[in-house]
């Protein structure tokens, strides 16, 4: 969002910290304040989904021209001490000014509500006391008794309304506690409708005896008032420790590079080994193949080719990370190879992984002078029988140039690449019979990951299982689609009406056929808030796969704070 990473560097250079205090004035004030609530309001308009995605993509353009010019003006008035008119500042915040309020109806469109509130407003409405029918239990309850009725009533009344009030809140609810916001979510929403089915059938009930009998008794709904009212108190009181949490002031943020800061971080952020789901037939298929011995022990390139997304770096990973296999081998590597590839780095991130039984990846590096690291590859891997994996291969000219630092010494050295070329695959596996084509999840499979993505290991609301298959359905059996739109899912409170937009977005996406992937990727990107989405583009400046500790650990405080 370049309008919002444009207004980050106005308020950057406005903020009084920064700007010189002599040349301070009420307009740069002005400017400022209107900045920050433009901010505000952009972080709001979350998420873009496909009705209002155009009109905010024209805002943004709008926004950007508009800010644009502010920061030229303030540049210049910084570096001469004088504006280009007397009164462009006034026409800056004109300008912006209208620009904030159609920003701002979009952000209030944007609805954003629990799955529990459609039932906890029906409960609310149901329970008012200007229309909730006891009155006609007034002559036949003693005095005292009626009272106490009446006053149960207005108690879960008020409890309800709490519990509304409190609902609005959570909806912000942080992603560290979306979990807990959904559990809640979920019971309150069983809770609120079975209160009103109690009362539904309640009042059945007493039409009927009332046909049978002149001296009927209060319904049975409200001679469990007491137990229905427990139930809705102890939600009620969730909800609030919820809502309060929220509100609570957040620490102040650390220097990132502080010695405090390193100590405190509990966050873990190295990747985590991927549960393989669908592949299994796959994963059995190349190691079977990997670990075949054979009358002819030449060494063999053992392709997997597929389409972008559709599982092979994934495969090829467990494969690489199965000791099984692995401890067959003498020494072992990896490396991917970027489209805009540089021959030097290719072989210096091999040699760098290469590791053997007793030495742990990175020390056989250090023992070798790095002169021409394809000759330093080679050497470490002759007379070796060993297993290499090239992920992403791209070119037939770069894998002649990449294949010769692979010596063949008839021991049974195995070379898995990975491309989603055909062609690539056919010339890099040469004499080879093998080649491993990637098929798509099954439906069950792609629901399976996509359920597993979204709520770990916890099942998915009945609510929301039709409308999910029909997501899981949309992404073809492509596990980074799967993947992608899981991790949306889960960052977001389970609605019926966010995952329909989601439904029809990747509805749209699967039009695109073998692009589709793409839409998706575009599509997370859409849904991100704005102040992530100038992180994520700060973040493509990091050429490859791999991001280096400190980059990991940096990028990790960038969104934190």
């Amino acid at each position: 969002m370049a309008a919002y990473a444009a207004i980050v560097t106005l308020v950057q250079i406005l903020h009084p910290d920064q700007f010189p205090l002599r040349l301070r004035n009420p307009e740069i004030d002005s400017l400022y304040n209107k900045v920050i609530s433009l901010q505000s309001i952009l972080e709001k308009i979350f998420p873009i989904t496909k009705n209002i995605r155009q009109q905010v993509i024209d805002l943004n353009g709008r926004i950007r021209e508009a800010i644009y010019k502010a920061q030229d003006e303030v540049e210049s008035f910084i570096i001469k001490h004088s504006l280009s008119s007397e009164n462009i500042l006034k026409e800056i915040i004109e300008e912006i000014d209208p620009l904030a309020v159609e920003a701002d109806k979009i952000a209030s469109s944007i609805k954003k509500e629990m799955v529990s509130s459609s039932a906890v407003d029906s409960l609310t409405k149901l329970l008012n006391p200007d229309s909730f029918p006891v009155d006609h239990l007034e002559s036949q309850l003693e005095s005292s008794e009626y009272e106490k009725l009446e006053s149960d009533v207005q108690y879960l009344y008020e409890k309800i309304s709490s519990l509304q009030s409190c609902l609005d809140k959570i909806c912000a609810a942080p992603v560290s506690i979306t979990v807990e916001v959904n559990e809640l979510d979920i019971q309150i929403k069983a809770a609120a409708e079975d209160t009103i089915k109690s009362f539904v059938s309640s009042q059945t009930d007493t039409d009927a005896s009332e046909s049978e009998t002149e001296d009927p008794t209060p319904p049975a709904f409200l001679q469990d008032l007491q137990e229905i009212t427990a139930n809705i108190e102890q939600l009620a009181e969730k909800a609030q420790k919820i809502a309060d949490s929220i509100n609570e002031d957040q620490p102040k943020a650390q220097d990132p590079l502080s010695e405090s800061a390193q100590t405190t971080s509990k966050r873990d952020f190295r990747p985590k080994k991927k549960r393989i789901i669908g592949q299994k037939e796959d994963f059995e298929k190349l190691k079977e193949e990997i670990l075949k011995e054979k009358n002819d022990s030449r060494r063999e390139v053992l392709p997997i080719v597929g389409l972008p997304g559709s599982g092979k770096t994934t495969l090829a990973r467990s494969l690489y990370e199965e000791s099984s296999i692995t401890d067959e081998f003498e020494i072992h590597g990896w490396v991917t190879v970027t489209q805009d590839y540089q021959l030097g780095e290719i072989f210096s991130k091999l040699f760098h992984s290469l590791e053997t039984k007793g030495q742990k990846k990175g020390e056989a590096a250090q023992s070798e002078k790095k002169e021409n690291l394809q000759d330093a590859v080679y050497k470490s891997l002759r007379k070796k029988k060993y297993l290499v994996v090239v992920d992403d291969m791209w070119s037939e000219d770069v894998w002649d140039k990449v294949k010769s630092s692979f010596p063949d010494d008839n021991n049974g050295s195995r070379i898995v690449l990975t491309t989603r070329s055909n062609e690539i695959a056919k010339y890099a596996k040469a004499s080879s019979d093998f080649l491993h084509r990637m098929k798509p999840l099954s439906l069950e499979h792609s629901w399976e990951l996509l359920t597993l993505t979204v709520f770990e290991e916890d099942p998915c609301p009945p609510h929301l299982k039709d409308i999910g298959w029909e997501i899981s359905r949309n992404c073809r059996g492509l596990p980074l689609s799967l993947t992608v739109i899981g991790g949306l899912l889960s960052q977001e409170n389970k609605t019926e009406e966010y995952w329909k937009n989601i439904q029809g977005d990747t509805l749209d996406a699967a039009a695109k056929g073998d692009e589709a992937y793409v839409e998706i990727l575009f599509l997370s990107y859409n849904h991100l808030p704005g102040k992530l989405k100038g992180c994520f583009l700060y973040m493509g400046a990091f050429v490859g796969r791999k991001p280096t500790r400190k980059c990991t650990y940096r990028t990790s405080n960038i969104v934190d704070n």
